[in-house]
């Protein structure tokens, strides 16, 4: 019997196969398959793909179950287009599928299954959170358009927004500005609407501006610093909230994200949330949010994961290059 776990992002998508001891058998790396920001047939094409370089070398009425977390998979009908996807690639497989969002897996694999909250901080940004009793909560995650608060899109957002200020002098100028011209390829912020209005700025565009900003706010760019502080402050109001909701004392919290790859904006938000009370902050997951899957699939499938599945889990070398 094998099982399948499946961790999709907005930038790539990972899939993993193992047996029932967690050994693995197969590994699939492909493009993104977030269903909210990018269209049905490229959800299809990559998640089919993942699934395909996974299963390579096995028969596939033996995966026995598959756990399919996908950013932007958070309700009721995305989930049942992300299923109708996965059953077409796993045709043939007598398969137990279930499909939920990524913050599951990222808490699944952080935690190896035990009580705690993970923090988001990458594109978007949300925190989720499991208590002893089982009970799940979680805070943020609406989406860029009215929330995201202190992610990459948000400090994208702020940094354009400090631009227009530092343009029209109701704000100093720094550094700043010119970085984010050079980012948008303009010479002058006479260009900047146009290039805003004509050409667009996707969410992912925006969360590229996330790098510049937190690399000037090291090199004390008064605006850049003031952006990560806010930013920082955000995303302890998401922890803060659910670990209300979960009435988790000294439960900890696992930093994940693209964000928290950056040391000097790890560091802060370490520090940071040392400052509202959260003793134990973690920035290694026990193992990634793929194997996290893999952990959901072998629950759907009634298998409880002891230490010597979870250490097979863990040890493996993940691929990285699609």
């Amino acid at each position: 019997m094998y099982f399948l776990g499946i961790d999709g992002g907005g930038t790539r998508t990972r899939a993993l196969l193992s047996d029932a001891s967690g050994r693995i058998v197969g590994q699939g790396l492909s493009g993104a398959t977030n269903p909210r920001t990018i269209a049905h047939t490229e959800v299809e094409a990559n998640l089919l793909d993942a699934i395909k370089q996974a299963s390579e070398g096995i028969a596939r009425h033996e995966i026995c179950a598959a756990h399919l977390g996908l950013a932007g998979a958070s309700d009721a009908s995305t989930q049942e287009r992300v299923l109708a996807i996965a059953r077409e690639g796993l045709e043939g497989a007598r398969v137990q599928i279930t499909v939920g969002h990524d913050l599951e897996t990222a808490l699944e694999g952080g935690f190896a299954g035990a009580p705690g909250m993970v923090l988001l901080a990458g594109t978007g940004s949300a925190s989720y959170g499991r208590n002893e009793a089982g009970e799940i909560s979680q805070c943020g995650g609406w989406g860029d358009l009215v929330d995201d608060a202190g992610s990459g899109s948000w400090l994208g957002l702020r940094a354009l927004q400090a631009c227009v200020r530092q343009a029209d002098g109701r704000q100093p100028e720094s550094a700043l500005i010119g970085k984010v011209m050079t980012f948008l390829a303009i010479d002058s912020m006479t260009q900047f609407k146009s290039r805003l209005h004509d050409q667009g700025l996707t969410r992912s565009e925006r969360a590229q501006l996330a790098p510049i900003v937190i690399d000037l706010a090291a090199s004390d760019d008064p605006a850049a610093a003031l952006i990560l502080s806010e930013a920082l402050e955000e995303l302890c109001r998401l922890a803060k909230c659910t670990r209300q909701a979960l009435k988790l004392v000294e439960a900890p919290v696992l930093q994940c994200g693209g964000l928290t790859r950056h040391r000097y904006f790890q560091n802060n938000l370490k520090t940071r949330l040392h400052k509202h009370g959260f003793e134990v902050v973690e920035t290694r997951p026990r193992m990634p949010a793929v194997a996290g899957a893999v952990l959901l699939a072998l629950k759907s499938a009634k298998i409880r994961a002891n230490e010597d599945i979870i250490s097979r889990l863990a040890q493996v070398d993940y691929i990285d290059v699609i």
